[in-house]
């Protein structure tokens, strides 16, 4: 007696694995792209979080007044603020408030002067796929744009 798989057992196999994987391919690379917005989502809650944080050391002093900004000096640190009392959109403000030890963020823009906006994306993210904090120094607020289209 004879012991094996039929030519046609072995096409319904690989039929069906073809199915599988035509199914679970795709799902699987939109996770990818759900988990990168989630991600972004977060860090989106990071900078509000900072900014709210930054603006309550602010209130409490001590503030060291510039010409152009404020700094209060935060786990040691000399972070810049507007003179209402937000984080400049800088790298020597709001970015010293969030936690970027591991090296994840890329931040390019910004500066010290009034109304700029600063990018925040993870490395290796898509140039679409960011949040921009702008400091408006004449309204006394800061804006956190969320853009996804890339992730």
């Amino acid at each position: 007696m004879k012991k094996g798989f039929t030519l046609i057992e072995l096409v319904i196999v690989i039929v069906i694995l073809g199915i599988l994987a035509a199914v679970a391919i795709p799902k699987f690379v939109n996770l990818q792209s759900d988990a990168r917005k989630s991600a972004l989502k977060g860090l989106s809650g990071a900078v509000q979080s900072a900014a709210s944080i930054g603006y309550a050391k602010y209130q409490l002093g001590p503030v060291t007044s510039g010409t152009n900004y404020d700094n209060v000096t935060i786990n040691g640190e000399n972070v810049y603020f507007h003179k209402n009392g937000y984080p400049k959109a800088s790298t020597d403000g709001i970015v010293k408030l969030l936690d970027n030890a591991s090296g994840d963020l890329e931040v390019s823009g910004g500066g010290n002067t009034g109304d700029a906006t600063l990018t925040i994306k993870y490395k290796g993210y898509d140039t679409n796929c960011k949040i921009e904090y702008k400091d408006n120094d004449t309204n006394n607020t800061f804006k956190i744009t969320l853009t996804e289209t890339g992730c």
